[in-house]
């Protein structure tokens, strides 16, 4: 049967650089609308040139064609940024630039009529040679007069950081904005085919569309306690493993202390002819040991991924249904919100002895050249563990702050001391 849905565009500015980001996004929205769809008669549409403008003719540029035919015809801009800004333009010195512009005239001019996001993704390319320092240097300018223009952007490490981050920051902006819909703050647009997508004051707003209901939707989804009792599991199983995670380091630093006596013991403090052989033996034991904390650690790194991806897409989904249990199910969202702290404490904890660890690991003399690869591979491992907890440490607060407008403060904190 046809319903009426109400539309959010999202428009994503980017270069050519972070194609992937772009092509994600696709899979992102479509996973937020089956529950968006069901549970609120709500949509996102993402708004691209790739698949929103055809091809034509401009007497300037080429960015042209695509300002022309979208037209400030959306509600959230979404820009994304890496190593390249991108080719000037005859009103900027990028095409995402003068795209950023035209939305931060609408959103000055008129706040409430679009949200801007941008996230600008950590590191180089794995070819460093492609990196043009003039285009590096033109990225890290932009981020300086998005701070100036006192905007939050967020930074990401990789596709899989960017999905958890879009993922939940689309759905608790799309779910914040569609709250003040119903409540009547702002009165949403009739949508036509091919019309014009202007609203207040010839700003950009919501649309409504009658559409018929995809058959692939669930009507039986997750309910609003059973999404805060999976979140909660899952951040469980991030925490548990991560205390494994911190366990193990602690136990090649305590096998680091037994061999490094067992050298001074061998050795008497004195390298010679009649102990190398020994020193080698004992150095190689050690790189062994290494090279089993790395199969371990490369194990349960997936798995600490995959659980804190599970418990995004949860709290994200439980989100949705805030209207309707508003100041409700408060112990469920008590308990989720005990997990998520208790997961970040033990993580910024566990940083602190990676970092410490890291520190001992890369005094490691050379001495063999199975040391030599053990302290490469560790070295490298250590720092894909931290930047994996950093990421989750920011994810967390992020979950927190949902969790804490799923009911009041107050009343979670005194669940939570019952």
């Amino acid at each position: 049967m046809p319903h009426l849905e109400m539309i959010y565009r999202v428009f994503v500015a980017s270069p050519s650089d972070v194609k992937e980001e772009r092509d994600l996004l696709e899979e992102v929205v479509n996973e937020i609308n089956l529950s968006l769809s069901r549970r609120e008669h709500a949509r996102i549409h993402l708004v691209k040139w790739e698949t929103d403008v055809y091809p034509g003719m401009s007497t300037t540029d080429g960015q042209s064609v695509i300002a022309d035919q979208i037209n400030d015809n959306y509600d959230i801009f979404l820009g994304i940024l890496w190593a390249r800004f991108g080719s000037p333009t005859s009103k900027a010195s990028s095409g995402t630039e003068e795209e950023f512009d035209r939305a931060l005239v609408r959103f000055k001019t008129n706040p409430d009529a679009i949200r801007i996001m941008f996230y600008f993704r950590e590191g180089g390319p794995e070819n460093l040679s492609a990196i043009d320092p003039d285009q590096l240097k033109a990225v890290n300018d932009f981020k300086k007069r998005l701070e100036g223009e006192g905007a939050l952007y967020r930074s990401y490490r990789d596709v899989e950081d960017f999905r958890r981050l879009t993922s939940l920051h689309l759905r608790e902006v799309i779910t914040d904005w569609h709250d003040e819909v119903k409540k009547g703050g702002l009165t949403p647009n009739p949508f036509e085919a091919g019309a014009p997508h202007h609203g207040i004051g010839g700003q950009s707003s919501p649309t409504e569309a009658w559409v018929e209901e995809p058959s692939t939707l669930d009507a039986d989804g997750e309910g609003f306690l059973e999404l805060v009792d999976s979140a909660t599991r899952q951040f469980e199983e991030s925490t548990e493993i991560a205390v494994t995670l911190t366990t193990e380091i602690t136990s090649l630093g305590n096998d680091f202390k037994a061999l490094n006596e067992e050298i001074a013991q061998a050795t008497g403090g004195d390298v010679n002819k009649k102990n190398v052989r020994l020193l080698r033996e004992i150095v190689d034991r050690a790189a062994g040991r290494m090279m089993d904390f790395v199969s371990k650690v490369e194990a349960f790194l997936p798995r600490f991924s995959s659980s804190l991806n599970g418990a995004l897409k949860s709290t994200g989904d439980a989100a949705l249904l805030l209207p309707e249990f508003k100041d409700r199910g408060v112990d469920q969202i008590a308990s989720a919100l005990e997990m998520v702290v208790n997961m970040k404490t033990g993580v910024t904890s566990a940083r602190a002895g990676v970092a410490e660890f890291r520190t001992a690991v890369a005094g490691m003399p050379p001495a063999t050249t199975e040391m030599k690869r053990a302290r490469r591979k560790t070295l490298a491992l250590l720092d894909e563990l931290d930047r994996e907890w950093s990421q989750a440490i920011q994810i967390a607060d992020d979950v927190e702050r949902v969790l804490l407008d799923l009911a009041s403060p107050d009343d979670v904190l005194a669940s939570a001391d019952d």
